[in-house]
């Protein structure tokens, strides 16, 4: 990425509060998409959890046993264990756009903990955006700090049309 630099002593104050508002509602867009990460991760992690319980060989033991098994995080069906005995180790993963494949539940954890490691980085580069944002934002308030403080006018401006945040 090429920093471009700006000399915000040349700006009027209108122009660096509207930057500074812009950076503002991109951070809180940015925020959004960390808690979609957020709660994707966590998907995918039951995900991984529901297959290791349906593959350990206890859930196996009573094969006649009935037992509810999730479709949503909130739909069940009724099942018996002893239809899980038999494909106990295949699974179908909704991969988007309305494909869907079947692994072994090896391969079935292995796509999801790869899922979640690219969440995971994409997290850390938006939230080292937003720092950077952050930081741009500060810099932006100490400048219309300073630049007020000389030109009590604009501050009326500013202040009148709501751009300055305190």
């Amino acid at each position: 990425m090429s920093s471009n630099k700006l000399n915000l002593a040349q700006l009027p104050v209108e122009q660096i509060a509207n930057f500074k508002k812009q950076l503002q509602e991109e951070t809180e867009r940015l925020s959004v998409s960390m808690e979609t990460l957020l709660a994707l991760i966590e998907k995918f992690n039951n995900c991984i959890d529901s297959i290791r319980e349906v593959s350990s060989p206890t859930l196996l033991e009573d094969s006649n046993q009935e037992m509810l098994i999730p479709v949503t995080n909130s739909l069940y069906i009724t099942g018996k264990k002893n239809t899980l005995k038999k494909n106990n180790d295949k699974f179908i993963l909704d991969i988007g756009t309305g494909y869907y494949i079947e692994k072994n539940g090896k391969e079935a954890i292995d796509y999801y903990e790869r899922k979640i490691n690219n969440l995971k980085m994409n997290y850390t580069k938006i939230s080292d955006i937003i720092k950077e944002r952050s930081n741009t934002i500060k810099v932006l308030d100490e400048e219309l700090a300073r630049k007020l403080g000389k030109q009590p006018q604009a501050s009326q401006l500013a202040n009148k049309d709501g751009l300055l945040l305190k």
